[in-house]
């Protein structure tokens, strides 16, 4: 084999390495191991893609909470949201999208200890419209009260195509 078939043959399998560890890492879950989380999505254009924010394990009592939501407002269309098994019933729950690509999430309950620490479940679902198919992700960022000291992770979405 001459050099520079042996340059090449080592340049394709190094490419292959790379795209097989790219492809796996938007396999893995994301944030795995923070408190508060974001799953990961596929879809198609104009598909309705969901996004479920949800607690791996409290790390203690939580009664009233807020976070920011931030998704690029290019690709992806805030429709609406959904309370989660965790704030079925906190007296005041809500998120309002206050400008282009960030949501303000939160809540309280008049009972300390609301969600119990250890508490594992969802917070809230959102759902969006994919108006680009490119790929994005969704992240938590701004958390306030009782969560203001808990780790987050972020969510992908991989757009399949149109």
């Amino acid at each position: 084999m001459t050099q520079q078939k042996e340059h090449v043959l080592k340049r394709s399998v190094i490419l292959m390495v790379v795209t097989l560890l790219w492809a796996f890492a938007f396999t893995l879950p994301s944030g795995y191991g923070q408190d508060l989380d974001v799953n990961n999505q596929r879809g198609f254009l104009r598909d309705m893609v969901v996004f479920k924010i949800f607690m791996r394990k409290a790390p203690h009592d939580v009664k009233s909470f807020g976070f920011d939501v931030r998704y690029d407002p290019s690709i992806l269309e805030y429709t609406r949201y959904e309370r989660g098994n965790m704030t079925e019933e906190f007296d005041f729950f809500d998120c309002v999208q206050g400008e282009p690509g960030k949501i303000r999430c939160g809540g309280f309950h008049k009972d300390a200890g609301a969600i119990p620490i250890g508490q594992r479940g969802e917070v809230v679902v959102l759902y969006f419209k994919k108006i680009d198919c490119r790929n994005t992700s969704l992240g938590l960022e701004g958390l306030v009260d009782d969560m203001d000291n808990w780790t987050t992770g972020e969510g992908r979405f991989i757009c399949l195509g149109p």
